[in-house]
């Protein structure tokens, strides 16, 4: 173990605070960053969309991560990668990390924000401790950040509906291999019209009314190339469709997606992870 510290993008809010063995803090021009990409062509609703051209991008670094006894570099990365789920907004040391469109304002990809300053706190052990409990399953680290990924990418404002519901069924599907992980014994797969269900239960959570039909559609999307009956992208989710009873599926995926990664990470007992996705609200999250 060493010192080890990186810089990353994008945070348009200022911290500068030690969490045990980690210190984040601006940079000196983060200020002037934030000014300059919010003034940006592109800029629209909140979010950042990438140069004409262009799919992948990237941004002005913000901030900088130091841990004292640092693992290396996928320590740090997987560290910013939680820190931008917590925070809702994507997160990465890296040069190019955006897809398509960004948020430039923080709880833009999840449905909940830190209720208190000591939250964060929280959130940063919350991470520091399964990066231990798990760092000798990469497996397992892969699979968190991977489950963030795809939930961020299900919320891009350029997807269209079944692009949201297939990175939404991805994320979902992580989260089930995670769980499946995460209790022991467990070797006997489980059919996809049974894993959200399971999931729920493994951390006392509410099953939503649409667990079971989603692999349905999933399974026709993939496999035939149809969604909601029609070639992909011709139709969306309405309500009371007789694909689904929910207007708007790939959003509640999302919200579900949100409460089992907070789950995972050691706090299923917290009230945001009992409180039911298929809510409009937005929430406070307690640590």
């Amino acid at each position: 173990m060493a010192s080890l510290s990186a810089e990353f993008e994008y945070l348009p809010v200022s911290i500068n605070r030690s969490f045990g063995n980690i210190t984040i803090s601006d940079l000196p021009n983060r200020d002037e960053t934030v000014r300059l990409v919010e003034s940006r062509i592109g800029v629209r609703d909140g979010w950042i969309f990438a140069p004409t051209g262009s799919r992948v991008f990237g941004l002005r670094k913000t901030h900088q991560i130091t841990h004292s006894r640092c693992d290396g570099s996928n320590h740090l990365e997987f560290i910013v990668w939680c820190l931008g789920f917590f925070m809702g907004i994507r997160l990465s040391t890296t040069e190019c990390p955006f897809l398509d469109a960004t948020p430039i304002r923080t709880g833009s990809l999840v449905d909940f924000e830190l209720m208190r300053k000591k939250d964060l706190g929280a959130a940063v052990d919350l991470i520091e401790n399964y990066w231990q409990t798990n760092k000798r399953k990469i497996n397992r680290i892969d699979r968190m950040r991977a489950a963030i990924h795809a939930l961020f990418l299900s919320q891009c404002k350029s997807a269209l509906q079944f692009e949201k519901f297939h990175y939404s069924y991805v994320a979902l599907d992580t989260c089930y291999a995670i769980a499946r992980q995460q209790r022991a014994g467990r070797n006997k797969r489980i059919s996809h019209g049974g894993r959200i269900k399971w999931a729920c239960d493994q951390y006392g959570m509410q099953v939503p009314s649409w667990a079971h039909e989603v692999s349905g559609t999933r399974n026709r999307a993939a496999h035939e190339g149809l969604f909601l009956g029609e070639p992909l992208g011709f139709k969306n989710f309405g309500p009371k469709t007789a694909h689904s009873s929910v207007a708007n599926l790939p959003r509640e995926m999302g919200n579900l997606v949100c409460r089992l990664i907070v789950a995972q990470l050691g706090r299923k007992d917290c009230q945001y992870v009992q409180s039911p996705s298929d809510s409009i609200e937005y929430w406070f999250l307690s640590l």
